[in-house]
């Protein structure tokens, strides 16, 4: 029932939003398939009418929404501008035209060759090969860009405290939860406060949905959806999360099922495996799996209700995604 509801929910999107699309396409080209509804950007490709060229088009339905356009435009601007990505034979998009339509942001990008890894996933495609090939490509750019940092507080407020804040609200009416977030805060904070960690530029949501693929050929191709990229960063969080998203995907799985297990150690003892094997990267890393699990777990929840407001209106999401980990952390 929910899935039909939800996918009933996504026609009508498609429907109010198809209009306004196809105003927003270059000269020349044609509307096609509407492909993700799920947050505040609506996003569709356009393609030449003789077919020699395609671009994707995204519309932000609400201001949240034209925010993460805005700052993903701003982001992606940054990465091509860095002398050090140069030569790095990973695709990422450029952007053709940022603009705004009824008060509402819209951007056109290059369209990339591939298929996300997410749908090789869904037709059966092991998942092992797959995310080597992720963790290789991702691995290039955070060697290309790395640098060694001494970790201050003004790091410590865009990696830490401004996550913390935003999923802060979602459990002030908890006082035992809003402790045990405040407490991952300290953790966090004290594990890297006034350490030497390595930081290079991060994609920030790296998962089977975002990294293209080439089956055949068995290489990426290409990167998208760069909003919560940025630089300097911490390169464990790609790799943690794209296997933790991976797990999801192939396992059904909602994340806080998935962080709560690694918490108190009770979860799936192949995932924890290469968790610490992805995430150990350097020797003296100041954060174990578990942290930078926990870290993950964070930022994805904060970059969630900050580009929508979908997710804080709904108990079912919070109970499985947030409250299920933090009263694993208060039980510890």
């Amino acid at each position: 029932m929910k899935a039909a509801l939800r996918s009933l929910r996504q026609r009508q999107v498609r429907r109010r939003t198809a209009p306004a699309l196809a105003r927003c396409i270059p000269a020349g080209m044609a509307l096609g398939v509407i492909e993700r509804t799920e947050t505040d950007v609506v996003v569709a490709r356009a393609r030449a009418r003789d077919g020699s060229e395609a671009a994707i088009v995204k519309l932000a339905r609400t201001a949240a929404g034209g925010r993460s356009l805005r700052r993903a435009v701003d982001q992606l601007a940054a990465l091509h501008a860095d002398p050090r990505v140069d030569g790095w034979e990973i695709q990422y998009p450029e952007i053709h035209d940022v603009g705004e339509l009824d008060g509402l942001t819209y951007t056109v990008e290059s369209a990339l060759a591939g298929e996300p890894i997410a749908r090789a996933l869904d037709r059966g495609a092991p998942w092992q090969p797959l995310a080597a090939l992720a963790a290789t490509a991702i691995d290039e750019l955070h060697s290309r860009t790395a640098t060694v940092l001494s970790v201050n507080a003004e790091l410590l407020a865009g990696w830490i405290d401004t996550p913390l804040s935003a999923v802060e609200p979602l459990v002030a009416d908890c006082p035992r939860r809003a402790t045990a977030l405040r407490e991952l805060g300290r953790d966090l904070t004290g594990r890297l406060e006034g350490g030497e960690v390595t930081a290079a530029w991060v994609h920030g949501d790296f998962v089977p949905g975002n990294v293209l693929v080439d089956a055949q050929a068995r290489e990426i191709t290409g990167i998208v959806d760069w909003e919560l990229a940025g630089t300097p960063d911490l390169p464990m969080i790609d790799r943690a999360m794209f296997l933790l998203a991976t797990h999801m995907q192939t396992t059904g799985r909602q994340l806080g099922a998935l962080v709560a297990g690694i918490a108190t150690g009770e979860g799936s003892a192949p995932l924890r495996a290469s968790l610490i094997q992805t995430t150990r990267t350097v020797p003296d890393d100041p954060l174990d799996a578990c942290s930078v699990v926990l870290l993950c777990w964070l930022r994805h929840v904060a970059s969630l209700v900050t580009r929508t407001e979908n997710y804080a209106r709904n108990s079912a999401w919070k109970r499985h995604n947030v409250n299920q980990v933090l009263d694993a952390l208060a039980q510890r």
